[in-house]
């Protein structure tokens, strides 16, 4: 193996602590995530207890970095300062992923790379996929704080569309919280939306003026149908209908309004098997690109590394 094979990738976003290493053929190494804790009934964290348990976790995480690794082949470190790469883009939750980082690249000796969340979303599913080298595309953020439609060309991420208040995945906590489930509760209400009839007509559509859509309105409807006695079993798996087929008209829109014809879907809600199969079925004009890496991990902020420190 020859020095400076590796970079190390760090990510401290608002429920996940992730660490990565990816080597220059940009295979990944190592892919370490733990979900931080949170107590049962609330829809979330305070920033300054999100930070504890990041702080907490890298230091386990940095004990297995030190054991899987030879430290010694370690080119660079990258890790994610902020939410979107624009300016004044901020989360304190970022804050400790810097910090481990600066640390780490100083022990070692090496570069610090810094790059957005949100970009490194975009790469650790476009490497994956045969866009890996395309410079120019569209791409869906569905995560638990964003639903963007963007465009991304030559490197340069511009929002064009997606939701004007809330986002696919407070949508989906709100509504699993208020049915007595666990935070965050998208994965437990994907397996129960998946396969299951969608037909019950409790929700009205998504209400969609463009490439842009609001989704304060069909949260309200789901928190009147629970109140009203309807069952997870039948509201979820009508809620991610109405979710996916929100998804799959802005997408058919944004193909023939840029003249494009893939497009990427990253973000925890993009990892929805729901969502997935229907974009895939139900795709006319274009193609729906998702990957592995979909939900938030710090292979893409890896890959960003690589990309700066090789290329």
């Amino acid at each position: 193996m020859n020095p400076n094979n590796i970079v190390i990738g760090i990510d401290t976003s608002a429920y996940t602590t992730s660490l990565a290493a990816i080597n220059r053929q940009g295979e990944v190494l190592l892919d370490i995530k733990r979900l931080l804790e949170v107590p049962l009934g609330t829809r979330g964290l305070r920033q300054s207890d999100a930070r504890t348990q990041h702080h907490q976790n890298l230091i386990q995480m940095s004990a297995l970095l030190d054991e899987q690794l030879d430290l010694t082949q370690i080119g660079a470190v990258a890790v994610s300062d902020k939410p979107r790469p624009v300016e004044g883009s901020y989360m304190p939750v970022f804050i400790d992923g810097v910090e481990f980082g600066a640390k780490l690249a100083n022990r070692l000796n090496v570069p610090l790379f810094y790059f957005s969340h949100q970009e490194g979303h975009i790469e650790a599913v476009k490497h994956f996929t045969q866009l890996k080298d395309t410079e120019k595309l569209l791409c869906f953020h569905l995560s638990g704080g964003t639903s963007e439609l963007l465009l991304v060309d030559e490197g340069t991420v511009s929002i064009i569309g997606g939701s004007k208040d809330l986002a696919f995945g407070q949508l989906i906590d709100r509504v699993g919280v208020a049915l007595g489930m666990g935070f965050p509760a998208g994965q437990q209400m994907d397996l129960l939306a998946y396969g299951a009839d969608a037909t019950t007509n409790w929700l009205k559509p998504i209400p969609i003026q463009n490439l842009e859509f609001n989704l304060s309105g069909i949260e309200t409807q789901c928190q009147r149908r629970i109140l009203e006695g309807v069952s997870a079993e039948q509201l979820i798996p009508e809620l991610f209908f109405r979710i996916s087929k929100c998804l799959w008209k802005v997408s058919e829109a944004s193909f023939k309004t840029f003249n494009l014809k893939e497009i990427l879907m990253v973000g925890g809600v993009s990892a929805s098997r729901t969502v997935r199969d229907y974009l895939k079925q139900n795709m006319k004009n274009g193609r729906a690109h998702f990957g592995m890496f979909s939900s938030d991990n710090a292979v893409g902020i890896a890959l960003l590394g690589g990309n700066k420190l090789w290329r």
